[in-house]
């Protein structure tokens, strides 16, 4: 037994494969197969006598938006214009991610909707690819398992113990890693963007700003106004500014060449394009974005309380590759609470609602991972430290499940209602076409 077990992980060696990515990949899995559920169930919901188009409620609100856009410029068009308005406007050349898409699927003559499942597919394993090497890269071996389990795979948390509900129902797993393709891209280049500062090289992070702004342009300003400041006085206080400044320069020049541009096209554009940013203010009380964004961190809590009582005995000891991490994804999940309450100003280049963004709870899970490890450290009985760690990762692992699965059927039963626009009856759909 033991020949045999010491030639299958020889294999997974060979293979390229070892714990955290048989771990990845088992977690990709499982959200692959809840975003082809959700994805394809309508198609088995169709009522006799109706076809279905593709745009119903598949994920947060009806589809069709983005896909207009992948439409407009798979018909040639380089500028995009909002299509639920009939007030004459001019076209934004902004929408990047979508005239891209829309080029590509007119090459391979894909239609919209299908062009874009496949970003929503894209952006999920852009997601999965950007945590496993972020976490590899920058983490200690002993913290990369938990880390990947807690900021792929655990939970947000409920509007309350008795009513299963996500506080946050854009930020569940499968729809955070697999929902609006633009946001996953940009979060995972965004993701990428750090690491590079981190590791300080220059061309990687300057391209993965400049796409990530470009893709979704909040991630870059989130973290920029987070990150950025402790990295600067983490500079002043080693004495490293001559190699943090200039490479807090590029990031911040390619941030502003794409917030620029857009801001620009976004004005020339007109209504309602020119007042995009205010409208998006309304949406959200600055109040209910706190409260709602902090309850969502519930889970996360006391895994940050552990990271605080830890710090206190071991932070002398940890490395400065530690102590940098600590430090820069703290600011990340805590800072966007102290920037919400005065994000409706128009002084603030984005809505209350634009600081939150799925990668913060990728820093949430991280910072969990090192706070489980780095406390249990602080027993010296190797069996009460086996047996902790077990014992949270499987009341973690049980919790996460209840709730995902609680989740996901609730959500479900949001597809149930027929919508008349995304099943028409076949006869009328087929007139539309003829």
């Amino acid at each position: 037994h033991l020949e045999s077990q010491k030639k299958g992980v020889g294999i997974m060696k060979k293979l390229g494969f070892n714990k955290q990515l048989l771990a990845l990949l088992i977690f990709f899995i499982i959200q692959l197969t809840a975003f082809f559920v959700i994805t394809f169930r309508p198609i088995s919901i169709t009522p006799p006598g109706h076809t279905y188009l593709f745009t119903a409620k598949s994920y947060m609100y009806p589809i069709f938006l983005y896909p207009n856009h992948i439409l407009q410029a798979k018909n040639g068009a380089w500028g995009i214009k909002d299509t639920h308005t009939t007030q004459p406007q001019g076209r934004t050349y902004s929408v990047w991610f979508f005239v891209l898409a829309g080029k590509l699927s007119n090459l391979f003559h894909l239609e919209p909707v299908q062009m874009f499942i496949l970003l929503q597919l894209s952006g999920g394993i852009a997601v999965f690819i950007a945590t496993y090497i972020f976490i590899r890269t920058l983490l200690p071996p002993k913290y990369q398992m938990p880390a990947i389990f807690f900021s792929l795979m655990f939970e947000i948390s409920p509007l309350s113990l008795t009513s299963l509900t996500p506080v946050l129902p854009g930020f569940i797993t499968p729809l955070r890693n697999f929902g609006l393709p633009h946001h996953a891209w940009g979060e995972a280049l965004g993701l990428l963007s750090l690491l590079f500062l981190i590791r300080k090289n220059g061309i990687g992070l300057f391209i993965s700003t400049l796409l990530s702004t470009v893709f979704l342009p909040p991630v870059m300003i989130t973290l920029g106004l987070s990150v950025y400041p402790v990295l600067f006085i983490w500079a002043l206080w080693k004495k490293n500014v001559k190699k943090t400044i200039p490479l807090l320069c590029v990031s911040g020049f390619a941030v502003i060449i794409v917030g620029l541009q857009t801001k620009l096209a976004f004005s020339a554009a007109g209504y309602p394009w020119s007042a995009w940013s205010l409208i998006e203010k309304s949406w959200w009380k600055s109040s209910d974005a706190v409260y709602l964004y902090a309850q969502s961190l519930t889970l996360y809590i006391p895994f940050f309380i552990l990271l605080a009582i830890t710090s206190l005995y071991r932070w002398k000891s940890w490395p400065e590759s530690v102590k940098i991490i600590v430090l820069v994804l703290s600011s990340w999940v805590v800072m966007p609470l102290l920037y919400i309450p005065i994000s409706d100003r128009n002084f603030f280049p984005v809505a209350n609602m634009r600081l939150l963004h799925g990668d913060l709870y990728i820093a949430a899970g991280i910072l969990s991972a090192i706070a489980l490890i780095e406390f249990l450290s602080l027993f010296k009985n190797r069996t009460i430290r086996q047996g902790g760690f077990a014992i949270v990762i499987g009341l973690s692992l049980g919790i996460s499940t209840v709730l995902g699965v609680s989740y996901f059927t609730s959500f479900l039963k949001t597809q149930e209602p027929i919508d008349p626009h995304a099943y028409p009856l076949t006869s009328t759909w087929e007139g539309v076409k003829f």
